[in-house]
């Protein structure tokens, strides 16, 4: 049975009690483990398909319905040895087929890759899809605002100090719960605004000149609350006193993406380091932090739309797979150049591998 069709086999047809199924109990099977369903017959769950229909003579679980058919279907009896030839040839083609599908597939990225603009064709393409997502966005986006207008005022009434952040610190823990998650849910919409209008990088009557610094020291408050459910120690080695025009959205981006990961995908108990450094008309942004391994040709891809790694799935981590990919367009297009990562090759004790993102940004967007 592949995708729910059966398909007659070379050895044996599919019996009558198979083509008129309603339970399906072959669909439900666990895999790789030799079952009966309840008309009497054995199967067998594989990657892509399920053998179906067929008598194991050395099954030992038996049942009227199984006598029967011993009787009466003997063109379905397989013995115990034609199965195991069958399984391991199955299991060989299988191999062969995947690792065909996988050359096929890193072919067509590569070829679909080295295309200029690729990442607006694969957008149109899902444009549909993003109008639907941002439908309700607009909605969203009010209620995150009027949620942050009154925590604010909250924390403004409530407490002494010379600015908010003063009175912020005073606040208690569902009071700066509140706070921080509103923000970061707000701060990454407006991010997240240019999946579906780039362009809005370009209003040139948004730009600000930030020090970055305190951009960097803003998130890593926002996200303080995260750091401490995981006992992460967050170190913050140098600074800059470099300001760096651009649209706020642009500047963002980067602190914003890179602690978000670092802090989802680092381990309990573990460190991660946040590195500034004042160069000659740029400054120098780098996340040091322990994660799930990037194959090498996940390097690049990681940074397409909706692309993540394989570790960092299997990790069962929540992502959509677009920060990256955001991150790596607006230092493209809007700063002329490029995150890079670097990871070490052999993992510490518990499994994970130092991993460095890091970028160079210059004081002037293009």
């Amino acid at each position: 049975m592949i995708q729910n069709e059966i398909i007659d086999g070379y050895l044996i047809t599919s019996p009558d009690a198979c083509k008129q199924c309603k339970k399906f109990d072959c669909v439900k099977g666990t895999k790789k483990v030799l079952a009966m369903c309840s008309y009497g017959f054995n199967y067998y769950p594989l990657e892509n398909c399920t053998l179906i229909g067929f008598i194991n003579d050395k099954y030992q679980t038996t049942s009227k319905a199984r006598n029967k058919n011993i009787k009466k279907n003997k063109d379905n009896i397989l013995s115990s040895v034609m199965f195991d030839k069958i399984i391991s040839s199955m299991a060989d083609f299988i191999e062969e087929s995947d690792s065909l599908i996988e050359s096929i597939r890193k072919d067509l990225v590569q070829e679909f890759g080295a295309e200029k603009q690729f990442e607006a064709a694969f957008l149109e393409d899902v444009q549909l899809n993003i109008e639907k997502a941002f439908s309700n966005l607009h909605d969203y986006k009010q209620v995150l605002v009027q949620v942050l207008q009154n925590i604010n005022v909250i924390i403004e009434q409530k407490y002494t100090g010379r600015n908010f952040d003063e009175k912020l610190e005073q606040a208690n823990d569902e009071e700066k719960t509140i706070y921080y998650a509103t923000k970061i849910m707000d701060d990454k919409l407006e991010t997240t605004k240019l999946i579906k209008n780039p362009s809005l990088l370009n209003d040139k009557q948004k730009y600000k000149n930030s020090r970055f610094h305190g951009v960097v020291y803003k998130y890593t408050k926002i996200y303080q609350k995260k750091v401490k459910a995981k006992n992460i120690e967050l170190n913050f080695i140098g600074e800059s006193i470099h300001q760096i025009n651009c649209h706020p959205i642009a500047i963002s981006s980067f602190p914003q993406t890179f602690i978000d990961n670092a802090i989802k995908y680092s381990p309990y108990d573990s460190e991660i380091k946040i590195l500034i450094k004042d160069l000659e008309n740029k400054v120098s942004f780098a996340i040091i932090s322990y994660g799930p391994k990037i194959e090498p040709d996940e390097r690049e891809a990681i940074f397409r739309p909706f692309v993540r790694g394989k570790a960092a799935i299997n990790a069962s981590e929540e992502g959509s797979g677009y920060g990256l990919y955001l991150c790596q367009f607006i230092a493209k297009t809007h700063f002329n150049t490029m995150i890079e990562v670097e990871q070490n090759a052999e993992p510490n004790n518990k499994g994970y591998y130092l991993t460095t993102f890091k970028v160079l940004i210059p004081l002037n967007c293009v």
